[in-house]
């Protein structure tokens, strides 16, 4: 990498930084193109020339600050899952703005754009979990595993209820296969109308 390179790389980072810093401070109205120039020490134009609007800012924060971009994902068959979120969990549970991007509107951008990319993913563990569902069934699947597996999950387990990094891995990697299994033996998810939405019966877990 040349210097040149390596200072364009250089002010990247500044802008997300800034932009993180500013989701920290829970103001998302002050997340503009402006207001992050001014934070990050550079111009306007420098701005423009790493992103096009604040939408590609919150895309940016999602890519640097979420730990799983950075680690392999886990077998679509879930048989690593629960290593996989001790080891991503750790890290982001230590990230600085992570509560900001629970509590604000900017904050909750970044974590849509990021279930958004996670979904084609998600699309091939219900393959590899043999899961067939209707459409309007996957959808509501997936939003319930993405729920279990993000961010308000580890603050609640962790924070609310008490658990450590390692029993809320091993919570959610739980609640995970327990609702994958009821899906591919019973081809539904649980719902208001089932008498027994899982099985009281049924030891869930293990291998799928």
């Amino acid at each position: 990498m040349s210097l040149r390179d390596e200072q364009v790389a250089l002010t990247r980072r500044r802008i997300v930084h800034a932009v993180a810093e500013l989701l920290v401070e829970g103001d998302s109205s002050a997340l503009s193109m402006p207001v992050v120039a001014e934070r990050a020490g550079v111009s306007l134009r420098t701005v423009y020339r790493h992103f096009d609007d604040t939408a590609a800012l919150v895309r940016s924060v999602a890519e640097v600050d979420d730990p799983a971009t950075r680690l392999p994902l886990p077998a679509p068959d879930g048989s690593d899952l629960c290593a996989y979120l001790r080891v991503a969990w750790s890290e982001e549970i230590q990230l600085p703005h992570l509560r900001a991007q629970l509590r604000t509107v900017a904050g909750q951008q970044v974590r849509a754009q990021r279930r958004k990319s996670q979904r084609p993913y998600l699309d091939l563990v219900l393959d590899a979990w043999s899961v067939g569902l209707d459409a309007e069934s996957k959808k509501r699947l997936i939003d319930l595993v993405q729920l279990m597996t993000g961010s308000a999950a580890l603050v609640e387990l962790t924070e609310v209820l008490g658990e450590s990094t390692e029993e809320a891995a091993a919570t959610a990697t739980w609640a995970v296969e327990a609702l994958m299994l009821h899906a591919r033996r019973t081809g539904s998810i649980p719902g208001a109308d089932d008498e027994y939405p899982l099985d009281p019966g049924t030891e869930y877990g293990g291998e799928p």
